[in-house]
């Protein structure tokens, strides 16, 4: 099946607006023809900005306080920075950006940088169901000309799973397709991701106290409690054995260090008993390490290697903490 691509999914109908125009204009004519955003134009007619829905709701609140100048421009207004998607970007890449910043409009700009269309995130959202019942129709097709071979075709399809049975996450596999798309992405469009390796403090001590079964029950706990703290666009991994790998997609060095130190910080005041540790309760070290279009060698396994060598840092000069690739 072809990908699906941000062109075949916007709409040309783009409710635009000069952003030197008054805020009462805007205001009005959203209203009057109930729409859920605007695209604000400089004089160039290059898109600057957007008021949405949740921009509205700002702007009611002030005018009930009385604060609201009406003639001020809507531009004073809109959305801080404006995200937008390009034509051939696929709707893989769109869903990752929508979550990642959390914003249902997109306008979508064409390679003059000038307004092509807009896409929603109910229509990634209502795509991405079609893909999959597109494929679900197709599988159960096969199963109906080749019931004999029913047996080896589920066989083959848990062999290809991309979830780790004990953890639910995903597994090396899935790691592999996850890491080469987004680095890809991230060239063609120069964004950034970061990366995060955790692995469990003195693990084979507490396996050694504990048994290996409760050893799997803290893994467990261990990814609940991150998957709580999570985006919906970040993605765990098992990487191997008590190693956990984090993928954080448009997320630079920094805010990758605050977002694993903040997982590391939230295992620990869980205080999962451990005897065998130090501070007696179950934690973790972790090593975070940028890649993306700014750095090279390209490619995912060396970023993945940068993580994994911080994390040795971090193990070496006490566990329990994080440590970038940069330290």
């Amino acid at each position: 099946m072809e990908e699906i691509l941000v062109e075949q999914l916007m709409s040309t109908d783009v409710p635009i607006m000069d952003a030197s125009q008054p805020l009462a204009l805007a205001v009005r004519e959203m209203s009057a023809r109930s729409l859920s955003c605007m695209i604000l134009l400089n004089e160039s007619a290059t898109p600057v900005g957007i008021i949405t829905e949740r921009d509205m709701i700002s702007i009611a609140a002030l005018a009930l306080d009385g604060k609201i100048d009406w003639h001020e421009p809507a531009a004073d207004h809109m959305s801080a920075r404006l995200i937008y998607l390009r034509p051939e970007q696929s709707l893989f890449e769109a869903l990752v950006v929508a979550r990642a910043r959390e914003v249902r409009h997109l306008p979508v700009l064409g390679k003059d940088n000038k307004l092509a269309g807009i896409v929603t995130a109910t229509e990634m959202v209502r795509a991405h169901f079609s893909v999959f019942e597109s494929l679900s129709e197709a599988a159960e097709k096969t199963v109906a000309v080749r019931r004999d071979d029913f047996a080896s075709v589920t066989a083959r399809l848990r062999t290809l799973s991309l979830e780790d049975p004990l953890l639910g996450i995903g597994n090396r596999r899935a790691l592999d397709r996850d890491m080469e798309h987004i680095e890809g992405a991230s060239r063609r469009y120069q964004h950034v991701y970061s990366v995060a390796m955790f692995d469990v403090d003195r693990f084979k001590a507490y396996n050694d106290r504990y048994g290996h079964p409760a050893g799997d029950r803290v893994l467990r706990e261990i990814v609940t409690i991150f998957s709580a703290a999570l985006r919906s666009a970040d993605r765990l991994f098992r990487y191997g054995g008590e190693e956990i790998l984090l993928l954080m997609p448009e997320t630079d060095l920094p805010g990758a260090m605050i977002v694993a130190d903040r997982l590391r910080e939230s295992l620990e005041v869980r205080a999962l008993p451990h005897e065998k540790s130090k501070r007696g309760v179950v934690t973790v070290s972790g090593g975070v390490a940028e890649g993306g279009f700014r750095h090279e060698p390209p490619g995912w396994e060396a970023v993945v290697h940068a993580a994994d060598r911080a994390l040795y840092k971090a193990k070496k000069s006490g566990r329990n903490r994080v440590i970038s690739s940069t330290d």
